[in-house]
């Protein structure tokens, strides 16, 4: 006996090919069966999916979930959309790595992503986005997460609030710290550009941290300076980053 039948539905694979009738049985959490007519099977919960589309739960490549979940867990707002894997720490804004001397900037830099309380401002202490990962993993969650580190959060780590560019000694502190966090599962990084401090970086910063990426096989996701009057020179700054890094 399967634990679920979904009868009757037109499936998407989730490969672009066109949709199918198709039955699908699930034992535990696993799909068990898939095929035209599994009507002799048995199974604890039968869903008529007639006139509907069964498709694979779908992937938000780019969200702030991370600033809400360990609020509301079960994330029902993505889960009733489908919504089952979230790519989470977009535009250079994570919970993490704190450093005490520079915990009271990270407060204020992070205002830009969420409002936190006095008695979260003080708790807000995860060493690295590795260690806030694992306490939502413990916690436990209604979604999939993949988790990036903001360069924001970094270079706030490593220098504060500071306007200007990043000197060579400080670019390597990030990349070192950048690559505490590949090496714990972290998927890549990201930045937010069109915000302080990180629209004060430079390109050999930005650069030195895709290498790092690069050298993981991990994602750089960029919120670029400009989506709107210097578009094209953003856009080309990005790609010379991504040619220059690998």
């Amino acid at each position: 006996m399967m634990d679920l039948l979904i009868k009757n539905g037109s499936l998407l694979d989730g490969l672009g090919s066109p949709a199918v009738r198709r039955d699908i049985g699930v034992t535990g959490d696993r799909i068990a069966a898939i095929a035209p007519d599994l009507s002799h099977v048995s199974a604890r919960q039968v869903i008529d999916a007639a006139g509907l589309t069964v498709a694979p739960g779908f992937i938000d490549i780019h969200s702030h979930t991370d600033f809400t979940i360990l609020r509301n867990a079960r994330a029902e707002s993505k889960i009733r959309q489908g919504i089952t894997t979230e790519l989470v720490g977009n535009c250079g804004f994570t919970a993490a790595p704190v450093r005490e001397k520079h915990s009271g900037a990270l407060m204020d830099y992070l205002v830009n992503t969420t409002m936190l309380t006095e008695e979260e401002q003080e708790s807000w202490r995860w060493p690295s986005q590795a260690d806030f990962m694992e306490t939502v993993r413990e916690r436990g969650t209604g979604i999939n997460l993949a988790f990036l580190v903001g360069h924001g959060t970094l270079r706030v780590a490593v220098m504060g609030l500071e306007k200007r560019e990043a000197g060579p000694e400080e670019i390597k502190q990030m990349q070192h710290l950048l690559e505490e966090e590949l090496a714990r599962g972290i998927w890549g990084f990201s930045t937010g550009l069109q915000y302080e401090p990180a629209r004060f970086a430079g390109k050999d910063e930005i650069v030195a941290l895709a290498e790092t990426a690069a050298a993981f096989r991990a994602l750089y996701a960029t919120h670029m300076k400009s989506e709107s009057a210097t578009l094209l020179e953003s856009l080309a700054d990005s790609i010379e980053a991504s040619r220059r890094s690998g």
